[in-house]
C-alpha cells in the first residue's frame, strides 16, 4: 500500500512540473497588429527542424544580443482565437535588412508542416512560400493551435535584432500610410533637385553645380538603401549589391558636400595655402578610405565593422565642418550664412534622427530628411544669390571697361587739342620772335615732359582697359578645355583689341549646342574696342537669353542690335557707320551636324588630308545705314565627322605685309599653311601659325588685330 502512494506521490509531480514548465499559448485574436516578440522562446540547441522541435526553450530577452556569427532557434505557440478561419500575417521587424538577414519559418499545424524561406540575403527567386522579404501570410482555422518555428542568423557578421509582429488583414496602418506619403515628397524633392542641377551644369559648365548634384544624387540613393527600396526591386536577384550602395552613397554624399562648400564660399579667397591643403587632404582621405571599405566588405562581409568606421569618419567629418565654418563665418559673407545655415539644419535633423533610431523611436529618420530638406531649400536660394551676385560683377566690370574707354578717348582728345594749340602758339612765336628761343626752351623741354607723363598715362590706362577686355572675353584656357582640342589665338594690334571670340553651350529642344563666333570689328584700338563689348553685350542678349543657336538668325538679331544702337536719326552729324565682320559656327554634337554662316567671313574646315573653304555672305553685321535691301545671311549645314578640325579667324594673318617685297600674306597661303599643320596637336598648331607670323613680319609693323580659333570635334 505504500509503495502504490509513493509511485501516485511521483506521477502527480512529474504531472504537475511538466505544466509549469510547458510555454503559455500565444493567442491570434482580432487585434490589428501585435507585438509577439515578449512571448518567443529561445533554444541554445542547433540542428534540423525534427532536432529542435524536442529541444529545452527558455523565454526569449530582446535586450539581450544574439551572437552574430550562430543559428538561433525561436519558437512560439499560438491559438486561434476568433470564431472564423482567419489569414494572418506574421512579420519579422528591423531596423535594418541587414539585422536579420536569413530567416527560415516552420509552421506546424496538427500533423502538418509548412515551410517558409525568406529574408534579404536571398535572391527572391529562391524564396519559398511568400514573395516578401520580410513577411509571410499563414491561414489558421478558428480554435487551432500552431507551432511556428523560426530560424534566424546573419552572414554579414551583425548583431541579429528584431521583432515580431502579426496583424491580421483588415488592419491599416494610417501613420505608415503618411510616412510613406512624406517619403515619396523627400525622395521626389531630391531627384527633381538633381534634375534641375545637372541641367544647370550642362548650360554654364561651373562645377560647382556638379558638386551640388553629386550631393544630392548620392543622398537620394542613400534613402532608397534605407527605405529597402532597391533591394526590393532593382536588386531582387542580386540582394548583396545593396551594402556596396550604402557604403559608397553615404561616403560620397559628403565628400561631394566638401566638394561644394570648397567651390560655393570660394575658399581659396578666405584661407591660407594650409587651410585649403588641408580641406584638400580631407577629401582625397575620404575617397580612399571609401575604396578601402568596398574592399573590405568585399573580402570580410563584415558589416557591423564597417557600420562602425563609417560612423566614426562621419563623426570626424561633421566636427572638421564645423570648425571650418565657424572659421569661415568671420568673413561675415551672405553666402557663407547661406551655407552655414542650410549645415546647421542637416546637423540638428542629423543629430536628433539619430538619437530616436537609437532609442528605437519609430520613424526616426523623418526627422533627419526634414533637416536635410531644409538644408536643400536654403542651398537653393544661396546658389541663386551667387547667381545673381556674379552677374552684378560681370555688368560692373563692362561698365568699368566702357568707363575707362570713354576715360582714354576724352584725355586722348584733351592732349591733341593741347599739342596743336601749343604747336600753334610756339610755331607764331619762333617766327616772331627767333630772338626769344634760347630762352623759351626750357619752357618747351617741361611742357613735353608734362606731355609725355600725360601720354604714358594714357597708354597705362588703355593697358588696363585691356585686362578689363580680357576678363570680359573670358580666359581662353577655361574656353578651350570645353573641348576635346582647341586654341585660340589673338594677337592685338594696339594693346586693346578689335577682334574678339565668344562662345556658350545652349541647351534648348533637349539638346545642348556649341556656340563658338570669331569677330572682326571695324577698326582698331580703342575704336575697335568699344565695338567688342557692344557685340559681346549684344551676343549675350541674342544667344544666351533669347536662345537663337541657328547663325544666320544670330546674324540677323546683331546686323538688326547694332543698328539700333549706333545709329541715331536725330543726330545726323555724328552718324556712327561702325560694324563687324563675323564667322558664327553651331555644333550640334547630339545630331552631328554643324551650322555656318558668316558675315563677310569664311570658314575652313579639314577632313581627312583634305581643306574645304566655305565663303561668307557679302554683308557686314551693322555698318552702312545707306543699304536698303534687306540682308541675307546664308545658312550652310555640315555633317562632321570624328577628328574634323574647323577654323574661324579674322583677316589679320592673310592681310599682314612682310616677305622679301613686303607683300600680303593673302588668303590662298594662309589656307595652305593650315592644311600643313593641321595634323599637328592643337596647341603646336598655335605655335607653329605664331612662329609663321613672326618669320613673315620680319621687321615690319603688325598690320591688323589677329584671331585664330581651332577646334578639333
Amino acid at each position: 500500500m505504500r509503495k502504490r502512494l509513493l509511485v501516485l506521490i511521483i506521477l502527480i509531480n512529474v504531472v504537475l512540473f511538466a505544466k509549469a514548465t510547458e510555454q503559455p499559448l500565444a493567442q491570434l485574436g482580432e487585434e490589428q497588429a501585435k507585438d509577439y516578440t515578449s512571448l518567443l522562446y529561445l533554444s541554445d540547441s542547433f540542428g534540423s527542424f525534427e532536432e529542435i522541435i524536442d529541444a529545452n526553450y527558455t523565454l526569449y530577452d530582446p535586450k539581450v544580443k544574439l551572437h552574430y556569427d550562430k543559428k538561433h532557434w525561436l519558437r512560439l505557440k499560438a491559438v486561434n482565437t476568433t470564431d472564423r478561419n482567419t489569414r494572418f500575417l506574421f512579420k519579422i521587424a528591423s531596423k535594418s535588412a541587414w539585422r536579420s538577414n536569413h530567416l527560415e519559418a516552420y509552421v506546424k499545424i496538427g500533423d502538418s508542416v509548412q515551410y517558409f524561406r525568406f529574408g534579404s540575403v536571398d535572391k527572391i527567386s529562391e524564396l519559398r512560400g511568400t514573395p516578401k522579404r520580410s513577411e509571410f501570410p499563414l491561414y489558421v482555422s478558428a480554435g487551432d493551435s500552431i507551432e511556428v518555428y523560426f530560424k534566424i542568423y546573419n552572414t554579414v557578421k551583425h548583431y541579429p535584432k528584431f521583432s515580431l509582429v502579426v496583424e491580421t488583414p483588415d488592419f491599416v496602418d494610417k501613420v505608415a500610410s503618411y510616412i510613406h506619403s512624406f517619403h515619396m515628397f523627400y525622395e521626389g524633392l531630391m531627384w527633381i533637385t538633381v534634375l534641375i542641377n545637372l541641367v544647370i551644369f550642362l548650360m554654364y559648365r561651373e562645377r560647382i553645380y556638379l558638386y551640388y548634384t553629386g550631393y544630392i544624387l548620392m543622398s537620394a540613393i542613400y534613402t532608397l538603401f534605407f527605405y529597402r527600396y532597391l533591394l526590393n526591386t532593382i536588386f531582387i536577384e542580386t540582394p548583396i549589391l545593396d551594402p556596396y550602395v550604402w557604403i559608397v552613397s553615404i561616403n560620397s554624399a559628403s565628400m561631394f558636400y566638401l566638394l561644394f562648400l570648397k567651390h560655393f564660399i570660394e575658399t581659396k579667397k578666405h584661407w591660407s595655402t594650409a587651410w585649403e591643403r588641408l580641406l584638400n587632404g580631407v577629401i582625397i582621405t575620404k575617397l580612399i578610405i571609401t575604396l578601402l571599405l568596398v574592399i573590405m566588405f568585399a573580402i570580410t562581409l563584415n558589416m557591423r565593422v564597417v557600420n562602425d568606421i563609417i560612423a566614426i569618419v562621419i563623426m570626424v567629418e561633421t566636427l572638421f565642418s564645423i570648425v571650418f565654418i565657424i572659421r569661415l563665418l568671420k568673413t561675415k559673407e551672405k553666402k557663407v550664412y547661406y551655407f552655414g545655415a542650410a549645415s546647421l539644419f542637416l546637423w540638428v535633423g542629423f543629430i536628433l534622427g539619430n538619437t530616436l533610431y537609437i532609442l528605437s523611436v519609430g520613424n526616426g529618420q523623418i526627422v533627419s530628411e526634414m533637416g536635410i530638406v531644409g538644408e536643400i531649400l536654403l542651398f537653393s536660394l544661396g546658389l541663386g544669390y551667387r547667381m545673381r551676385e556674379n552677374e552684378i560683377l560681370k555688368r560692373k566690370a563692362q561698365g568699368e571697361l566702357i568707363g575707362q574707354l570713354e576715360t582714354n578717348k576724352n584725355l586722348q582728345e584733351k592732349v591733341n587739342r593741347e599739342l596743336e594749340s601749343k604747336v600753334r602758339e610756339r610755331t607764331a612765336e619762333i617766327m616772331q620772335q627767333q630772338e626769344e628761343m634760347l630762352s623759351q626752351s626750357e619752357e618747351i623741354r617741361d611742357k613735353n615732359s608734362a606731355l609725355g607723363k600725360v601720354n604714358r598715362q594714357m597708354t597705362d590706362s588703355i593697358t588696363y582697359a585691356s585686362y578689363i577686355q580680357n576678363a570680359i572675353l573670358g580666359n581662353p584656357k577655361d574656353i578651350i578645355e570645353t573641348f576635346r582640342e582647341a586654341f585660340i589665338w589673338l594677337s592685338p594690334h594696339s594693346i586693346v583689341s578689335g577682334d574678339f571670340y565668344w562662345t556658350t553651350t545652349v541647351h534648348k529642344n533637349m539638346k545642348d549646342f556649341r556656340v563658338i563666333i570669331a569677330a572682326d570689328c571695324t577698326g582698331h584700338g580703342v575704336r575697335g574696342a568699344f565695338m567688342t563689348v557692344l557685340g559681346n553685350d549684344s551676343l549675350e542678349e541674342i544667344v544666351m537669353m533669347s536662345k537663337n543657336v541657328m547663325p544666320n538668325e544670330i546674324l540677323r538679331q546683331m546686323d538688326r542690335t547694332i543698328k539700333r544702337r549706333l545709329h541715331n536719326k536725330h543726330d545726323a552729324e555724328h552718324y556712327i557707320d561702325d560694324g563687324m565682320d563675323m564667322t558664327v559656327l553651331t555644333i550640334d554634337e547630339n545630331d552631328g551636324i554643324a551650322y555656318f554662316s558668316g558675315a563677310k567671313s569664311p570658314l575652313v574646315y579639314v577632313r581627312n588630308g583634305k581643306i574645304t573653304h566655305i565663303k561668307g555672305s557679302k554683308y557686314a553685321v551693322g555698318g552702312s545705314g545707306k543699304i536698303k535691301r534687306t540682308k541675307v545671311f546664308d545658312l550652310h549645314k555640315i555633317a562632321f565627322q570624328p577628328n574634323d578640325q574647323f577654323y574661324l579667324y579674322s583677316d589679320g594673318f592673310q592681310d599682314q605685309f612682310g616677305g622679301v617685297k613686303n607683300r600680303k600674306y593673302l588668303s590662298h597661303r594662309f589656307r595652305e599653311f593650315l592644311l600643313e599643320i593641321s595634323e599637328r596637336p592643337m596647341i603646336e598648331q598655335k605655335v607653329a601659325l605664331e612662329q609663321e607670323h613672326d618669320r613673315w613680319r620680319g621687321s615690319w609693323l603688325q598690320t591688323d588685330d589677329i584671331l585664330v580659333l581651332g577646334i578639333k570635334v
